[in-house]
């Protein structure tokens, strides 16, 4: 029988996390230097606010680039919001600083895991096999390699905290340890709840555990617990979590539950519920297709996944009843649970609207869940050490084996977050239906000067919008899907001009003004392509059209100055001149 205290019993806490430095380190060693990419660009290098560092307004104003529309979720993160403004003021536009702040975080969480499992399961051995399969595991690249996925490795720290300590005061609850440790776990989850909304399930898991710890103890002492001991100890969570919520809805105007009432697709996000545990379910064991930007269709049957969905659960619940003691049976039973309840926020009840009919369905997202199956898989290995002992050596071989091929893909996925060709390109290939992963395909190739390719992919993009708005009845998603079709046309014209096709150009400038007539900018795009057209009538013309409807546009009056010099119109170029002389010199 293998004995876990006498294999690792001289192994400190400090050697614990010099291990879990080194492998963290070393399977994230490839993400360090990858530039700010997608999101990283958008909250940080190129945000207008991060320079400044004003709690009040972080606090009480929407997130500033959360969406407000009926097919978006307003974000409430203040708690992030600072962290990327103190993270700025210390590292600049530094992009590697900000990966190895990510890294070390990383962990740091996955020192967390350690503790708490230490704590469930007694063993340091499986403890630390466990806090390897957290650090090092695929689905946690996207979190650990994407800068702006600090939000997720911040609320899980936090959460994990707050859990840590929570058991801690569980464990003497007499005590006046157990009281501090209890104000401590709660004030850290009123802190969670302002980095990340993933992190309300908190309340929910101590309720779980309580239940489960209820459910698997001797007789004496379930009656001296009781439910009413059960809800008085989740109380407090979900005191703080109702004034979290009072709070969210004073600060972005709105609140979760509003989702419920405005969304129409209620009952077809929640028949792809079984779906999406499949498939989170199938990433854990099979990280296989790891990509961004994963999308389940909720327009997709939803009964052969719902009966594979309940023959799992069979199949967990045997699991389940053939481990021998009642503990091992608790853990397994609150580690599936952990899993199940911690994916309750992205299950798309509350929407996470991609485009059309495909909700979000992202790696990162598992971020937290993943320990609750992790716990799970520990207590299924345990078991079969303890009843297999003459394979113990092929058990760990075979555990050996997993964790090399764990590392092994995950440094591969790292290496698609080194630009955004790779990250969209990867995207596409599984999302090929997906027109927001064409579009921003097409940008990456337009921005390192692949114009064919960027209009091809800029042509599938289109197609898809086009399909959406003839499909829509929301009349609000109809004209969201229409602004996709105006931004794709233009960003097609802006491809030809690169490529000096001006028929093309202006052709697809021309659409975007159908749609659009009052885009004035847009006739100052179709001018220029009349300069190079070399028919200066028509380039004026639509020059005097962006003047007029935007007269303080320095681009449209300076092509229209222009257009009128070479027309030999010098007063009326003169006059143009001199405006943006005093526009200038205000």
């Amino acid at each position: 029988m293998i004995d876990p205290r006498k294999s690792l019993g001289k192994i400190s806490k400090l050697q614990i996390i010099l291990i879990l430095l080194f492998f963290g380190l070393c399977v994230y060693s490839n993400a360090i230097f990858h530039p700010f990419v997608h999101d990283d660009v958008v909250f940080i290098e190129k945000n207008p606010l991060i320079s400044t560092l004003d709690i009040k307004d972080i606090f009480f104003s929407p997130a500033p680039f959360s969406g407000s529309s009926d097919i978006a979720n307003s974000y409430y993160r203040p708690l992030l919001d600072i962290l990327y403004r103190i993270q700025y003021q210390n590292f600049g536009k530094v992009a590697y600083k900000y990966h190895l702040f990510n890294i070390f975080l990383h962990v740091l969480n996955a020192y967390l895991v350690y503790l708490i499992l230490s704590f469930l399961l007694d063993e340091q051995m499986f403890a630390l096999f466990g806090s390897l399969l957290f650090l090092i595991h695929p689905v946690q690249s996207e979190a650990v390699s994407c800068i702006v996925g600090v939000s997720n490795l911040l609320y899980f720290l936090l959460c994990s905290m707050s859990f840590y300590l929570y058991l801690l005061a569980k464990k003497d609850a007499k005590s006046f340890k157990s009281s501090v440790c209890y104000l401590f776990s709660l004030m850290i989850f009123a802190v969670s709840l302002l980095a990340k909304e993933q992190a309300v399930v908190l309340p929910f898991i101590v309720i779980l555990y309580e239940i489960c710890s209820w459910v698997y103890t001797d007789q004496d002492i379930k009656d001296d617990l009781g439910p009413c001991k059960i809800v008085f100890k989740g109380a407090g969570y979900f005191l703080v979590l109702l004034c979290y919520f009072y709070l969210r809805k004073a600060a972005v105007g709105s609140s979760l539950s509003e989702s419920f009432l405005i969304n129409e697709e209620l009952g077809l996000r929640i028949l792809s519920i079984p779906r999406t545990i499949l498939l989170y379910v199938s990433l854990i064991f099979f990280p296989v297709g790891l990509h961004y930007y994963r999308n389940i269709d909720i327009l997709q049957p939803f009964l052969m996944p719902t009966l594979f969905l309940s023959a799992l659960i069979v199949v967990f619940l045997l699991i389940i009843n053939s481990l021998k003691s009642t503990k091992q049976k608790f853990l397994a039973v609150f580690g599936t649970g952990f899993f199940f309840v911690s994916l309750l926020p992205v299950l798309n009840i509350v929407p996470i609207v991609n485009e059309y009919s495909f909700v979000l369905a992202a790696d990162h997202f598992l971020y937290l869940p993943v320990f609750g199956m992790i716990l799970f898989v520990i207590v299924v290995v345990k078991e079969l050490l303890g009843k297999y002992n003459i394979y113990k050596r092929m058990i760990i071989a075979v555990l050996s084996f997993i964790v090399v091929i764990l590392c092994a893909v995950t440094l591969r996925l790292n290496g698609f977050w080194a630009n955004e060709i790779s990250i969209f390109e990867r995207t596409v290939k599984y999302e090929r239906n997906f027109g927001r992963g064409h579009q921003l395909l097409a940008k990456a190739y337009y921005f390192n000067g692949k114009f064919d390719m960027a209009i091809s992919e800029y042509k599938k993009a289109l197609g898809i919008m086009l399909s959406y708005v003839g499909k829509v009845q929301n009349a609000k998603a109809k004209i969201i899907y229409l602004d996709f079709v105006k931004e794709i046309n233009f960003d097609l014209g802006i491809c030809y001009q690169g490529k000096r096709d001006y028929q093309s150009a202006l052709r697809y400038f021309k659409n975007v003004s159908s749609l659009d007539p009052d885009d004035g900018a847009i006739h100052n795009n179709i001018g220029i392509v009349y300069v190079n057209l070399n028919d200066l009538d028509k380039a004026v013309e639509h020059f005097e059209i962006a003047y007029d409807m935007k007269k303080d546009d320095l681009m449209s009056m300076k092509n229209l100055a222009l257009g009128y010099m070479k027309l030999g119109r010098a007063k009326e170029a003169e006059r143009l001149f001199m405006r943006i002389q005093q526009i200038n010199s205000k």
